[in-house]
This record gives C-alpha cells, sequence and structure tokens, in this order.
C-alpha cells in the first residue's frame, strides 16, 4: 500500500523525473495531470477512477449517476425524468410541425403562430401532467392532446365537415 494515493501517500520524486513528468504534452495537458476519484456526493462512496475526469465534479457526478444509495437513486429517477421530458417536448414539436398540412382556410382554420404557441403549451401542460387530456376545436378541426401509458405524448385530429342531421 506503499504508492497508494488513496490514503493520502504521495511518492517523493527526484529532480530529473520531476521534469519529465511535468513535461506538457501534445493536447496542452501535463504527462502527470491529475486524477480524480469520483465520489458519490450523497453517501460519499468513492470508486476507482475508469476514465478521464476534467474536474473533481464530473467525477463526483459521475460516481452519484452510478451510485446505489437512496439519495443518489432519486436523484437519478429525477435526471431521468428531465431527460424523458425533453425527449417528449423534442418529440411535440416535431409532431406539430408534422400537422401543420391538415389545418387548411378549407378546413376552416389557418395554423398561425399563436395557434401553435397554444398547442405546444397545452402539450408541455399534459407532458407535465397538470392536466390529464386537451380538447381543443380549431374551426372544423378538433384536436386531443393526451399521453399514452408509457408517458409518450399522443396528439389526435378529426376533421367535422359540418354535415350535422337532426331527427
Amino acid at each position: 500500500m506503499k504508492n497508494n494515493p488513496l490514503n493520502g501517500y504521495m511518492p517523493d520524486y527526484d529532480a530529473a523525473e520531476a521534469l519529465t513528468r511535468h513535461a506538457p504534452t501534445q493536447g496542452g495537458e501535463t504527462a502527470d495531470s491529475p486524477t480524480f476519484y469520483p465520489t458519490c456526493r450523497f453517501c460519499g462512496k468513492q470508486t476507482l477512477p475508469v476514465e478521464k475526469y476534467a474536474s473533481a465534479e464530473a467525477a463526483n457526478e459521475a460516481a452519484t449517476r452510478k451510485c446505489d444509495c437512496d439519495r443518489a437513486r432519486e436523484y437519478q429517477a429525477e435526471i431521468e425524468k428531465a431527460e424523458k421530458r425533453e425527449k417528449n417536448i423534442n418529440k411535440l414539436r416535431k409532431a406539430l410541425d408534422d400537422i401543420r398540412p391538415y389545418f387548411t382556410k378549407e378546413r376552416g382554420v389557418e395554423y398561425t403562430d399563436a395557434l401553435y404557441d397554444l398547442l405546444f403549451n397545452c402539450g408541455v401542460a399534459v407532458l407535465d401532467e397538470q392536466v390529464a387530456k386537451a380538447n381543443l376545436n380549431c374551426g372544423r378541426v378538433k384536436v386531443a392532446i393526451s399521453t399514452n401509458s408509457k408517458g409518450a405524448i399522443v396528439i389526435s385530429l378529426a376533421y367535422s365537415d359540418g354535415a350535422r342531421v337532426e331527427v
């Protein structure tokens, strides 16, 4: 355990060896760039580094994302939920762009930026579980925005020609 940096021991170098160890490499780093030991920010569990980290914060973030303590698992779930939300918002934007041709003057509604913003805000409210489902009547087009059992956004469009018979 003589050369173990985990227990605080740092070996002594002679002057010639120290000059070669601290000589700059092609990437601008020194040959003896610091090694960061990943530590979970919640429980303090330390692991051996499996890659070069840019900073101690990056190393600690990597350890926290892999740790199995309770608070780290909650943190990992929050990160996963935020990443899933961002993916669903990107899918929502693509879906709203894809339905643009469905809105025409013949159907009684024009797809303006204001309508896009309204549909987007309704979709985000559904994704954030502020509302379960949003139903909008835009001219003759009915738009329903909801999520499926997997949490993915679902946009349903229905066109009504206005024909109605009452008996």
